[in-house]
């Protein structure tokens, strides 16, 4: 019997059989924008590559606290690429307790958030000293100690994909927590999906790399 496949093989295979098909649809600015298949695959990549490049290793945690959005699916997307282990966040969490106790209980190293909810995590920001990194998903007029714009990570992605540098690319397991309303019962999947290393591989053997990732 076939073993059922992980979630990156999933996505991997739906990926590229329609590739040029529509996969999200967002409203920016009052203009409904597209993203495909493909291009969701790419940008998924490009932030793993983010944050492998700041130090992120296989099973390390990174909270996730965002509206329902296209960039909460890419930065999932790239925390699962980068062999990492999601905490999904619910917005309806208040900082003074389950919010602090779930971020300090699942040891997250990485805090990604919205704009909008990045007041939250400002006002509990003391009580995390385990957090190296608060990624934001939002271009904020300011940024506070250890917070760092999503662009930035891409920026940084970027540059490590051109780099050509794929021989640091690890062998990674996908791992989902879920927190849930009993933390002691969080669900925990370990299947093992290709290496990043690999999914870039098949990119550049198709010539879509390492010209571009846009």
């Amino acid at each position: 019997m076939n073993e059922r496949p992980t979630l990156i093989e999933f996505v991997d295979k739906y990926t590229r059989e329609f590739a040029s098909h529509v996969f999200l649809r967002e409203k920016v600015d009052g203009t409904w924008t597209e993203t495909t298949f493909d291009q969701t695959r790419k940008e998924g990549l490009r932030i793993a590559a983010g944050l492998m490049s700041m130090g992120i290793r296989k099973g390390d945690k990174v909270s996730l606290l965002s509206e329902g959005r296209n960039m909460w699916i890419l930065a999932e997307l790239g925390i699962l690429y980068a062999g990492g282990v999601s905490v999904p966040l619910s917005i309806k969490l208040e900082e003074s307790n389950d919010l602090t106790f779930r971020i300090r209980h699942s040891e997250s190293r990485f805090v990604i958030v919205s704009g909008q909810q990045l007041p939250k995590i400002r006002r509990i920001a003391a009580q995390l000293p385990e957090v190296e990194k608060i990624i934001v998903l939002d271009p904020q007029p300011s940024y506070e100690t250890r917070e760092v714009p999503m662009e930035w990570v891409q920026a940084v992605g970027d540059s490590f994909l051109f780099g050509n540098r794929l021989a640091r690319l690890r062998p990674t397991k996908r791992v989902v927590v879920e927190l849930g309303g009993d933390i002691g019962d969080n669900a925990d999947a370990g299947a093992r999906p290709p290496t990043v290393q690999a999914a870039l591989k098949a990119l550049h053997d198709k010539g879509d790399y390492p010209e571009s990732l846009d």
